[in-house]
């Protein structure tokens, strides 16, 4: 990264131009959401509905650098926010545990009383959203595959998240990095090769072998499943190999 060229000027003024965009679509998503949710009131089903509002990735336009995209390990990329509204959602609560978008298969089954018959990735986060006191994950796998033979497209990436730390595998180039989010929340300095965080890195290190270990085993026994007292759903096994990609939020969508 820190070979790359800074962004021209012409190339600041044109992502800028993107952004302002973007925010200026959102408008017509929010008012989607307004009339789904009233919707529901007038059917006298709101109060039985659950709502999730989130998003595939994130996406960054001109951190670190890089033009608009979504094919790195940092946090502009993997992160994204987790909306929900539903029954026992404690309203204008928030929760900071890790979350990923393969855990909302188990959630969307958990809420349907449906047992998957094979398995599957992840693990529902309805406990979390009644604010109940559960055991959670300490660690995120986040992957990315290179479609293309490197050096062409972008290198692939393994990488594991925690509360406090990012650490970066790329498995083309053997490069390594290691973001302390507290004191670089916006990841602009690695600290791989700092003496005082080699235990961290060790750890770190450690726990993604270990979460790729798990990750690969579930895939390997997952088939395709019909869901319990419900209609064909799909191959869940494509649900397990998805790209996980963290979601930190999880909070209570307005009533009116």
């Amino acid at each position: 990264m820190r070979r790359r060229p800074a962004l021209t000027w012409d190339e600041v003024k044109e992502i800028d131009r993107k952004y302002r965009a973007r925010l200026r679509s959102l408008i017509t998503v929010d008012g989607a959401v307004e009339s789904y949710v009233h919707a529901l009131w007038r059917a006298w089903e709101l109060g039985n509905t659950y709502v999730f509002y989130f998003t595939d990735n994130g996406w960054r336009m001109g951190n670190h650098a890089l033009h608009s995209g979504k094919n790195t390990p940092y946090t502009e990329d993997v992160e994204s926010p987790l909306v929900v509204r539903g029954p026992h959602v404690a309203q204008n609560t928030r929760s900071y545990r890790l979350v990923s978008n393969t855990d909302l298969a188990p959630t969307f089954a958990e809420i349907a009383n449906a047992s998957p018959t094979s398995s599957v990735d992840d693990r529902s986060i309805l406990p979390l959203m009644r604010s109940q006191d559960v055991p959670w994950r300490d660690a995120l796998l986040v992957e990315s595959k290179n479609p293309y033979p490197w050096p062409r497209g972008w290198p692939a990436y393994k990488a594991v998240r925690t509360s406090t730390y990012a650490f970066h595998f790329y498995p083309e180039t053997g490069e390594e990095k290691l973001y302390d989010l507290d004191a670089d929340p916006y990841q602009l300095q690695s600290v791989h090769d700092d003496p005082d965080y080699a235990e961290v890195k060790s750890t770190l290190k450690s726990k993604l072998a270990a979460l790729k270990r798990s990750r690969t085993a579930r895939v390997r026994r997952a088939k395709p499943l019909r869901m319990e007292g419900s209609r064909h759903v799909g191959n869940f096994r494509e649900f397990a190999s998805t790209i996980c990609r963290p979601a930190y939020t999880l909070a209570h969508l307005a009533r009116d």
